[in-house]
This record gives structure tokens, sequence and C-alpha cells, in this order.
């Protein structure tokens, strides 16, 4: 009775009929191998893609979320956008514009040393047994309760030092005492400062408010582009094809707060288009 050829093997019959068994050379193996790595390498940038754009999309949700929050909030404050303690009244002064990542400050640290200078008016503190703090700017949405939960000042595409886990922490935390230990809080998106008292209905439908983070490279979330939250109260996606953007920004963070400063400037420029360049 004939045997059947073993499995992962090639039969042939030989002349006298009976079957020749060959197992799978090394060659083989390789051959088949090679067309795995080669299939793989192709199908994962389509997966990080699909990936990326995932997250764009829950970026764009959060983003969606406090623009929601800004009308509630305008709504209640004579149609004004959150108030930050680095926004100066003066015409021309310069706005510590790249701070507004900042959502909760140290007193100390950031705040004392602006009020110097211009700042616009004097905020509500939290008072504790080791520090002053603050809620400024886009903080001033989780603090009145025009946001339930800090998620949505976080975008999943953060690659930098301000990762949502790193704060989760401190929102939820309700204690006045935490020794020498910092409580700031920074988000993943950048308020827009210098509207003056201006009512958002008086903006250029086109002015773009609120953003990804433009404050340097390494706080910068999707690399190709910004998620936009605009005066119209749309929220868009700037696509920054050309890198024209990510050219502007700082390389980090620890640069210069003059260098900080007029790279987001330039960066509210490019996001604003051609039209608000020109003027």
């Amino acid at each position: 009775m004939r045997k059947p050829p073993q499995v992962g093997a090639i039969a042939n019959w030989n002349v006298h009929g009976t079957p020749a068994v060959r197992a799978f050379t090394l060659i083989d193996i390789m051959v088949s191998l090679s067309v795995v790595v080669l299939l793989i390498s192709l199908l994962l940038p389509t997966l990080a893609s699909a990936q990326e754009a995932t997250r764009r999309m829950v970026c764009a949700s959060n983003l969606r979320q406090q623009g929601i929050a800004i009308q509630n909030f305008a709504l209640s404050n004579a149609e004004q956008m959150p108030s930050s303690i680095f926004d100066s009244p003066r015409r021309n002064a310069e706005h510590s514009v790249e701070e507004t990542i900042f959502l909760r400050l140290d007193q100390a640290k950031r705040v004392d040393a602006f009020r110097r200078g211009n700042a616009r008016r004097v905020p509500s503190l939290i008072e504790s047994t080791d520090t002053k703090l603050v809620w400024d700017g886009l903080g001033k949405l989780y603090s009145e309760e025009y946001v339930n939960h800090h998620s949505c000042f976080y975008c999943p595409s953060h690659h930098g030092s301000h990762p949502e886990q790193l704060y989760r922490s401190r929102f939820l935390d309700t204690s006045t005492h935490i020794s020498q230990v910092s409580r700031e809080i920074a988000g993943n998106f950048q308020l827009r400062l210098g509207l003056g008292k201006k009512r958002i209905s008086d903006l250029n439908p086109s002015y773009a408010l609120v953003t990804d983070a433009v404050r340097s490279q390494v706080d910068y979330n999707h690399i190709t582009g910004n998620n936009l939250f605009r005066a119209d109260l749309s929220v868009s996606w700037f696509a920054d094809s050309t890198r024209e953007l990510w050219n502007v920004l700082a390389a980090n963070d620890k640069e210069g707060s003059s260098a900080l400063r007029s790279s987001v400037v330039k960066a509210w420029l490019i996001l604003d288009g051609d039209d608000h360049r020109r003027r």
C-alpha cells in the first residue's frame, strides 16, 4: 500500500510508480520569508497612515469640544474669548503668546514676572500652602465647568513633553498641599492672544483662534499640519505639505522666550492665510 507524501514535502513520481519525497530547501524558506517581509514593509506605512488619520480625527473632536465650550463661554461673557494673564492691553505691546499652552500656572514662577510688565488683568488665585495657582486661558473652560473632562485639551498624536498622562492626577487632585511639587498644567493646544476686547462675531471668520500647539517643534502634534478652531466657529485642517509652518517653529521649548514668541507669532500668520499676512 502506498503511503501518502509527507506534509510540507514535494512529491515526485519516479519511473517505478512510487512517490519520491523532497522536503523544502533552505532557499525555498528564505524566498517565502522575503515575500512575507516585503508584504509587511508595504503594509506598515498604510497602517501608520490609518492610525495617524484616526488620531487626527480624535484631535479634531477634542478641539470641537473646546470650540463648543468657547461659544458657551462667550455667551456668558459678552462674546469674549477666555482671557489670559499673558495678554497685554497696550497697543503694539508684546504678548507672551508662547505661554498659552498652559492651563494652570504657578503664580510665583510665571505670572508675577509678567505682571510687573504689562499684564491685562489680575486673575483670581487659588491659594495653597506652598504655591499660588491660577487657571488661565483655555484652562478657564475647565475651572468654570464649560467642559466636563480634561481629555479634550490633549491630542493623541502629541509626541512632546506634555502628554495627558503626566497631568491627569493634577486635574483630579483636590488637595491643597503637595509640598515642593509643581502643579502647573499644560495642554496640547494654543490660544490666540492680541484680540483686545473684540467680540468673536466682529472678527474675520477665517481668523484662527485655537490650534494644535505651535510653541515649538517638540510641541507640534501632527508634523503634517494642524487642526484649527476659527472665528466662524468651525474646526478645519491646515495641511502643511510644504513644511512652511514646521520650519518657522523654534527647535525646542528650551529656547529663549523671544525666540519662542517670534515663532508663535509667525505661525499664527501662516495659519490665518495669505490674506492676513498681506495686511
